[in-house]
């Protein structure tokens, strides 16, 4: 994410803040690595004679909690990034060619775009922009409960790009049948930590959600 387009320089503070991360990281695995990690420690910035990761403070973490937020906010970016990439292989875009993209997110979603750079640079996307319905003559990828379209009717297979949802929605039945298994189950309702079984609820309710997009699409495309 960090690395900068190519012939362009990366400023001065995304620079230091990518060593000290390498340099926190060398820190905590020197331990199991040693040679390795003196030796990465030792090119990452300019030593002093003597210097030695095996005398240097183990980094501070007492005050620098992980944000769960923006961590659980970059694993759905992740997800889309991965959609989006399969979708371009699958299509035979080649990755120099700009795209699309356009996102529409449920009701009861609220657009996050705090990413959104990122994902425009991982995905070679021209355009990325939210709407509110539909658009036709667009092929349809589906994360989670989120719909995301690309504007290539012009090269989409119809066929191709049923059997991909088809199949889709088939891992999405099983995948929501094994959760129900879970939740009906009076072992694990009654031994499982309550944080865990809101997990498999939630799962629950997001498969049920992603069917119902993905019959919807299908019906479109038929």
């Amino acid at each position: 994410m960090v690395k900068p387009e190519i012939h362009q320089p990366i400023d001065g503070e995304t620079y230091e803040r990518t060593v000290i991360f390498f340099e926190e990281l060398m820190l905590v695995i020197h331990p199991f690595l040693p040679f390795i990690t003196e030796e990465v420690w030792q090119v990452l910035r300019e030593r002093k004679t003597g210097e030695s990761i095996m005398v240097s403070r183990m980094p501070d973490t007492r005050y620098r909690m992980p944000d769960r937020g923006v961590m659980e906010a970059f694993e759905f970016v992740r997800e889309v990034i991965t959609a989006v990439r399969g979708f371009r292989k699958e299509h035979n875009i080649p990755p120099k060619k700009q795209i699309r993209l356009l996102i529409k997110k449920n009701l009861h979603e609220t657009a996050d775009k705090k990413f959104d750079e990122i994902v425009r640079k991982f995905c070679g996307i021209s355009e990325l922009i939210y709407v509110d319905e539909k658009q036709p003559d667009a092929s349809s990828i589906v994360v989670r409960t989120t719909e995301l379209y690309i504007p290539l009717s012009q090269n989409l297979n119809v066929t191709a790009e049923v059997a991909r949802l088809n199949q889709e929605l088939e891992y999405t039945r099983g995948f929501l049948e094994t959760v129900r298994k879970k939740l009906t189950n009076e072992n694990f309702l009654n031994n499982a930590p309550q944080k865990v079984i809101d997990i498999e609820r939630k799962k629950q309710k997001d498969a049920q959600s992603r069917m119902l997009v993905l019959e919807k699409k299908l019906k479109e495309l038929r």
